[in-house]
């Protein structure tokens, strides 16, 4: 409401502005065009569920270990579909044809990344546990920033 106020005042006031672009937000494919999942959903929502469970954990450890510590849930669960079919069906590591994807992870939603990589037993306990203390132990800071 308040932008259309702004946009009559402009038009008023002679100040030209570009119109208001409008795009339908529809489906171009119809549900029985759209092809199943290459996956199996029950295990990868059971794997997704892990992940977030294990990435709240890590989140409420820390902050009750080291005030302030912590770290974000929300950001990860907000986004954990997409991370999760990107890691699961979309993103190539370098093992597949090419130097595989190099991925910008935001780093408030690393404790979701770092939590799918202690479940795929590339992170430790012990690494997991020093999460934002790599100064002080073996541990690692917040932002990812490739796909191995």
């Amino acid at each position: 409401m308040l932008l259309h106020e702004l946009m009559a005042e402009s038009e008023d006031l002679d100040v030209k502005i570009a119109p208001i672009a409008k795009t339908p937000y529809v489906n171009t494919i119809s549900w029985d065009q759209q092809p199943s999942s290459p996956g199996n959903l029950e295990i990868e929502r059971e794997i997704q569920n892990s992940i977030l469970w294990n990435s709240a954990l890590r989140v409420s450890d820390a902050n009750r270990r080291i005030d302030g510590l912590g770290g974000h849930i929300s950001t990860y669960a907000s986004s954990s579909t997409l991370y999760e079919v990107g890691f699961n069906h979309v993103f190539r590591g370098k093992d597949s044809n090419g130097i595989g994807d190099a991925l910008y992870i935001q780093g408030h939603g690393s404790p979701g990344i770092y939590a799918r990589a202690f479940l795929e037993g590339r992170l430790s306990r012990e690494q997991l546990a020093n999460f934002r203390q790599e100064a002080f132990a073996d541990g690692f800071s917040p932002p990812i920033h490739t796909l191995d």
